[in-house]
């Protein structure tokens, strides 16, 4: 059987996505009854952290704030408070590194928290 060239995450409210298999493009339709920005909602959730799977970089579901010199990560399921966490740690001043989806690179003995698109989805 021939590998298929692309990836299809159909979600039960209708909004799909398809993923080339290298994860360099990514295509979105949704329903008229939704908007952009619950597309973006996705794109910037599980569908991001599907594409730098793809791309060889090892994803965490979690938030991530900065400090000092160390990343804080915060991880938990979904509703756990990760996201409201990490806001209450900004209002205090300290710079949120991520939020839903944490690249980490991988620096042999240690792992890196890379930042990420700087918004909290509360």
């Amino acid at each position: 059987m021939a590998r298929q060239a692309y990836f299809k995450l159909h979600y039960s409210d209708g909004t799909e996505f398809i993923i080339d298999r290298k994860g360099t493009e990514v295509w979105c339709v949704w329903p008229d009854t939704l908007t952009l920005e619950d597309a973006v909602v996705y794109l910037l959730g599980p569908v991001l952290g599907f594409v730098l799977r793809l791309r060889g970089i090892t994803c965490l579901h979690a938030s991530a704030i900065s400090v000092g010199d160390r990343a804080v990560v915060l991880l938990g399921p979904a509703g756990a408070g990760k996201s409201t966490t990490a806001a209450a740690f900004a209002k205090l001043g300290y710079p949120v590194l991520s939020d839903d989806v944490l690249a980490l690179s991988d620096q042999n003995t240690t792992f890196l928290a890379q930042p990420a698109y700087p918004h909290l989805h509360l």
